[in-house]
């Protein structure tokens, strides 16, 4: 069976969302919401795994392996997620911190037992939906801040 094969698409499932802007925050507060789905074969190819224990982090570029966690965004924990529904049943999650040292701050997916399923032997798409927003602190330095949110999980 192939690994998952992850992507985040906009909240109609219409359009994949490879660049998340949020533009311009005010130190002090925080930005509009923005809700994605994020799909475990989106292409509904046969034979792709579960991607179990799920939840969402923070990186400061998703393209860099191994991830790193140092841009102020993501260290501090200013980017906020939670975990909205499954296949298009809804569950409100209050928003949780992403990133921080290490990437130690996580919001673990409560619905469907943290799984979002692959192909299960059929050609299904399934998705979980997420919002995310930026707080900044009151304090803070203007200037771009840059991270990006993943899709942290295991397999069988």
């Amino acid at each position: 069976m192939a690994d998952p094969v992850i992507s985040f698409w906009n909240y109609e499932g219409t359009a994949e969302v490879t660049i998340i802007t949020f533009g311009k925050i005010e130190e002090g507060f925080e930005s509009e919401s923005l809700g994605l789905r994020v799909y475990n074969n989106k292409d509904e190819a046969s034979d792709i795994a579960d991607a179990e224990n799920c939840r969402l982090c923070a990186v400061d570029d998703h393209t860099v392996s191994p991830p790193t966690f140092d841009n102020d965004l993501v260290k501090y924990g200013w980017i906020k997620g939670r975990f909205t529904g499954y296949d298009g049943s809804g569950v409100s999650e209050t928003f949780s911190a992403l990133g921080g040292i290490l990437g130690a701050l996580k919001h673990w997916m409560s619905q469907n037992d943290g799984i979002i399923e692959g192909s299960s032997g059929g050609t299904e798409k399934h998705y979980a939906s997420i919002e995310l927003k930026i707080a900044v602190p009151a304090g803070t330095a203007r200037g771009t801040y840059t991270g990006s949110p993943v899709l942290e999980y295991t397999t069988a």
